[in-house]
């Protein structure tokens, strides 16, 4: 019988932004789960080719690797009669759910250039006792499956330089090993989306590409312009995958990771509020629509025309609190986005809030 090989794939997926309204988490590219008596989850699926005849024998989280963010706010949970009333007893009130990070090969289906598999998986956990929602910006997955010998491998895969511009073209360099005989393949090339792991587009890179005996290092070109809008101000996970000329399998595969610019800034953010209290503000806006955010920069100083303190802060945390400062003076604050090539867009309204200490009655007091 053929001899077959365990493979091991690392597989990162990124939720670069979200949205929390009316109680659901809305996820770009995610579909909602609405199960009755429970609350509303996102679903992300994520596809992965691997070589045909591949088994699939575990997926699991690597949670060192993983990264999540917490928000205050409880989920609508549907019930069976309509509306979001829930139904007790239907999932655990105390607890986180689901109780970890949901998987399941949603599926396995084999074709002429290898087998797809999708990966569906919710990143989202509820605490109805807490009040506490936790996010899962980034889930770093690990694919482990048996793949028969093909006896060609892509030991590394390396692009010119990290960005490029959308009419640019990507000179890869591939390190490929062959321990048979000289063998003519098709390089292919995958797009998918860096952090979301959405597919982005594929190409044909060359056709009857000599592969020789031995360690050989080949060069090939990508070219970007004919992807249209889909991949400018994304992070572009490119795989490039060998076929065998003659029948069309999947002999080896490699990827490396580039970034699109695209010319034109993110929108000003919106929804910007301050909230003081002892010699701080804390600040709060709602994320910027485009896919592309890298970091927020917020702006304040004491006076309207003069913004002069910057803070960085990451995109999948649009909130920041300013410490440090003075109580009973007036500060003004704005916030700007940038994106992954730079741009930083128009900043958002100015507000203003008066650090001090604060003490609130209860009603019955007042």
């Amino acid at each position: 019988s053929a001899s077959s090989t365990q493979m091991v794939e690392q597989l990162d997926v990124e939720v670069p932004t979200y949205r929390f309204h009316d109680g659901v988490v809305e996820i770009p590219g995610a579909r909602q789960r609405v199960v009755p008596g429970e609350p509303y989850l996102p679903v992300l699926t994520v596809e992965r080719t691997l070589p045909r005849g591949a088994t699939v024998t575990d997926i699991a989280v690597d949670v060192e690797r993983s990264t999540w963010v917490e928000l205050d706010g409880h989920l609508a949970v549907p019930s069976l009669m309509g509306g979001n009333s829930p139904i007790p007893n239907s999932f655990s009130a105390s607890d986180y759910y689901p109780a970890g990070l949901s998987l399941a090969i949603e599926r396995l289906s084999p074709g002429g250039r290898g087998s797809t598999v999708g990966v569906s998986l919710i990143p989202v956990q509820y605490n109805p006792a807490t009040g506490k929602i936790r996010i899962w910006t980034k889930v770093a997955l690990r694919i482990t499956y048996n793949v028969p010998d093909t006896g060609i491998a892509v030991s590394s895969l390396s692009a010119d330089k990290g960005s490029y511009s959308p009419s640019e073209s990507v000179a890869l360099t591939a390190n490929v090993s062959n321990v048979g005989a000289a063998r003519s393949v098709d390089a292919w090339a995958r797009l998918y989306n860096g952090r979301t792991g959405a597919p982005l587009g594929e190409r044909e890179l060359r056709h009857g590409l000599t592969i020789p005996a031995g360690a050989s290092t080949q060069a090939l070109s990508l070219p970007l312009a004919g992807f249209g809008a889909s991949l400018e101000g994304k992070q572009v996970r490119v795989e490039l995958q060998l076929y065998d000329g003659t029948n069309g399998d999947l002999l080896g595969s490699g990827e490396t990771t580039i970034v699109v610019a695209d010319e034109a800034a993110p929108s000003a953010p919106v929804g910007l509020r301050a909230y003081p209290a002892d010699r701080s503000v804390a600040l709060s806006w709602q994320p910027c629509p485009e896919d592309d955010v890298w970091t927020y920069r917020v702006y304040w100083g004491t006076s309207q025309s003069s913004l002069g303190n910057i803070a960085e802060v990451p995109a999948l945390a649009p909130q920041h609190t300013v410490s440090g400062l003075k109580n009973l003076a007036t500060y003004y604050f704005a916030v700007a986005a940038v994106d992954l090539a730079g741009h930083e867009g128009a900043r958002s309204q100015v507000v203003s809030a008066v650090p001090a200490v604060y003490c609130y009655l209860p009603l019955a007091m007042r």
